[in-house]
């Protein structure tokens, strides 16, 4: 059922985006202080660039000081730069150890979802007093950022980053490139930050030594607080990655991002195997006979794949011409007394319950009519009736779509009928956003490519979906090329066609076929200039006066209203430059 489809599917939509808002973007809760628990009395990082190469290796010692009891401390790091200044790879990390004291090697748990965490010690034992956390990893990717312009690479390193909830101590940090040939460290350019993050305090001393580059902080840093230095190399100096090494690191870095597109490779194979329409190599010809086959809301849905918002119009039209119902014009008068055009539907066949001449849903549709009244339906009290009890209209309409989806499916025209369709693609739409949720929960820095995938994806989904997932059988496919062929009719028609005789009762058979699609103006304009009189099924007090053109104006003001009144009861009830915190790494950790 596809009439209401969009304001289900905005409105889901809403809802869905709203709660991945709320879920993704609320804001994160800062680090509890542990200050009273347990502090870093030495904090020793000493960075190892491998020559030749574009790996780093990096061995953190952090001494550990604890007042209560834990079970070890956990150590995370961004995978991605936030300085919006400059671009730097994806950090990618192996070779992880972690060992104790003097060597001894310890349980830990990691993970890199967005971030890089490591969960340090043993859930089943716990210790006080002083330990020592020995933590080497090698930078595969992302260590090195590179300046064209200044031909530099640089190391800009966060070694002690902003997140720690505890006092340190001391901080030393060893720039070692005692492997380099080739290169004098005395003539790098080198700096240092400490401070919160984005701050440029300079609370620390360089000291090169041979070909090492020395770093130690001259405070103590609080909560909050870290160090940062960068050195500068000459761009000859580092090898890149290869384009195809750069290809699956990006790939690492960023995969998660396209996981979308396997959802549309899934639904375009969907497509394929049970949506795909066999192809008709009949040229349209000009057709009117499908109106003996069909009344218009089926036949919208099995030209369309779709309801129509006009069908109720449509049909009450098409009900008329047939002679089960009249349609008049009258006044309605005003709070004040003012006069308005009103219009009453009149029954005229009393025994369409039985009428097998009626699909059910138009049975249906006269006992939406006739509900407050058996004989007589006028616009302007039922309005008031529709909004004192909408439920039952709320009810009726949705099970007259129904029965309009069941008699195309009992049809045969579908393999895959328009509902089944509309279920697998919102099906396809609800999970791809919620394993994005889920994706961007495990790496946030990623949003911006997860959302810009996901609506491209979306969008070409519900395409798919929307358009050319339903299936017509061999009977389908034969009923279409008929009814396109009429669309076509109805479209080229003009008044001189309908001028004589029985082509001016052709007219009436295909009118409300016309306003299934959309053709209302167009038909009511030749309306107009075919009729002398107004036909047996509408009376209009005006005619006298306002002619054809008045009857034209007036169906489709008619149609207006009615759309309208059933829409309310339908309806009712989203190197200089640096700072503390900047560059890789950084990040932090606490105890647990």
């Amino acid at each position: 059922m596809r009439t209401n489809f969009w304001k289900k599917f905005f409105r889901g939509g809403a809802l869905t985006f709203l709660l991945v808002s709320v879920f993704l973007f609320l804001p994160q809760a800062g680090q509890a202080d542990e200050t009273s628990e347990w502090q870093i009395t030495d904090y020793q990082v000493l960075i190892k660039p491998i020559a030749n190469d574009y790996k780093i290796r990096v061995t953190e010692k952090i001494n550990g000081d604890f007042y209560t009891l834990h079970h070890g401390i956990y150590r995370y790091m961004p995978v991605f730069m936030k300085d919006t200044a400059f671009t730097q790879a994806r950090l990618l990390v192996n070779d992880v150890k972690v060992t104790i004291d003097s060597g001894f090697s310890h349980p830990y748990t990691y993970s890199d979802n967005g971030q890089i965490y490591l969960k340090i010690g043993d859930p089943d034992a716990t210790f006080s007093g002083p330990r020592l956390y020995n933590i080497d990893y090698t930078i595969v990717n992302g260590g090195w950022r590179y300046f064209e312009d200044k031909q530099e690479a640089e190391i800009y390193w966060n070694a002690v980053g902003t997140d720690w909830p505890v006092n340190i101590e001391k901080v030393s940090v060893i720039y070692d490139f005692s492997e380099w040939a080739n290169f004098n460290l005395a003539e790098a350019p080198s700096a240092c930050y400490t401070g919160v993050h984005g701050a440029t305090g300079t609370d620390c001393t360089l000291r090169v030594d041979g070909q090492k580059l020395l770093v130690e902080s001259t405070r103590l840093l609080t909560p909050g607080e870290g160090l940062t230095v960068a050195v500068a190399v000459p761009l000859h100096l580092v090898p890149r990655p290869s384009t195809w090494e750069a290809m699956i690191f990006w790939i690492k870095g960023n995969g998660l991002a396209f996981i979308p597109y396997l959802w549309l490779l899934a639904m375009i194979y969907v497509w394929f195997k049970w949506g795909k329409d066999k192809k008709d190599e009949r040229s349209l010809v000009v057709e009117y006979t499908a109106v003996d086959q069909l009344p218009p809301a089926t036949m919208y849905q099995v030209l369309k794949q779709r309801n129509n918002k006009d069908y109720l119009t449509a049909e009450i039209i098409y009900l008329a011409t047939r002679k089960h119902i009249k349609i008049e014009k009258t006044e309605k008068t005003g709070f004040f007394g003012g006069k308005s055009d009103d219009y009453a539907i009149v029954l005229l066949n009393k025994n369409y319950l039985t009428d097998q001449s009626l699909a059910g849903y138009q049975v249906m549709i006269l006992d939406l009519l006739f509900h407050h009244n058996p004989e007589r339906f006028v616009l302007s009290e039922v309005k008031n009736v529709m909004r004192a009890t909408p439920t039952y209209y709320q009810k009726q309409f949705s099970a007259i779509q129904k029965e309009i989806n069941r008699e195309v499916k009992d049809g045969q025209y579908f393999v895959l009928t328009p509902n089944v369709s509309l279920f697998i693609t919102i099906g396809f739409l609800a999970t791809l956003w919620f394993s994005m949720a889920f994706a961007s929960v495990m790496n946030e820095y990623l949003i911006p490519l997860y959302l810009i995938n996901l609506m491209i994806v979306s969008v070409l989904v519900f395409l798919i979906g929307f358009f050319g997932m339903a299936k017509y059988t061999d009977k389908g496919l034969d009923a279409r090329w008929k009814l396109r062929g009429l669309e076509m009719y109805l479209k080229t028609a003009e008044a001189e066609r309908f001028k004589f005789g029985e082509l001016t009762d052709l007219f009436e058979k295909l009118l409300p076929y016309a306003i299934a699609i959309g053709l209302l103006k167009k038909w009511l304009k030749i309306m107009g200039e075919i009729y002398k009189t107004p036909p047996e099924w509408y009376n209009d007090k005006d005619f006298a006066t306002m002619g054809m053109a008045g009857l034209a104006g007036s169906l489709n003001d008619m149609g207006n209203s009615i759309s309208r009144a059933m829409s309310d009861a339908r309806s009712s009830g989203s190197s200089g430059g640096g700072s503390s915190g900047g560059g890789g790494g950084g990040g932090g950790g606490g105890g647990w």
